[in-house]
């Protein structure tokens, strides 16, 4: 049978454990960070993004814009989370080619505050300030 050589031998071990560890690496930095995703149809999600081995969203919530029922000159923002939907879900899996931008949000963000401290209403829905109020 044919033998390699013990320094092509460990060459090899190395770069395997060099790619076990890159993978590990990957997956860890992708998972457990809240960031906003825009997709192409214009709807907005919030949640934990994991981009490795697929982009995937989990406690993922609709960011939708509505009128305020009390002045309709102003805009309303509600996170509406995924598993109160009628087709709950606890994860999300994203078709990258169908989102624009995605990135991390800002521990001051007023989505990550609502997420965070979970005041929501009876039907699953937040209502969250305006960027502009104060």
């Amino acid at each position: 049978m044919f033998k390699l050589p013990m320094a092509k031998q460990l060459g090899g071990f190395v770069v395997l454990v060099a790619i076990i560890l890159f993978g590990f690496w990957a997956y860890s930095a992708s998972q457990g960070q809240y960031s906003v995703v825009y997709a192409t149809s214009g709807e907005i999600y919030i949640g934990k993004l994991a981009t490795f081995p697929r982009l995937t969203l989990t406690e993922a919530h609709a960011l939708i814009t509505a009128k305020d029922v009390n002045d309709p000159t102003k805009a309303v923002f509600r996170m509406n989370p995924f598993s109160s939907a009628v087709w709950a879900t606890d994860k999300v899996y994203l078709n990258p080619e169908q989102v624009i931008f995605y990135g991390p949000l800002l521990e001051t963000s007023a989505a990550l505050k609502g997420i965070i401290d979970k005041n929501l209403s009876p039907e699953g829905e937040q209502v969250l300030p305006a960027a502009n109020s104060k």
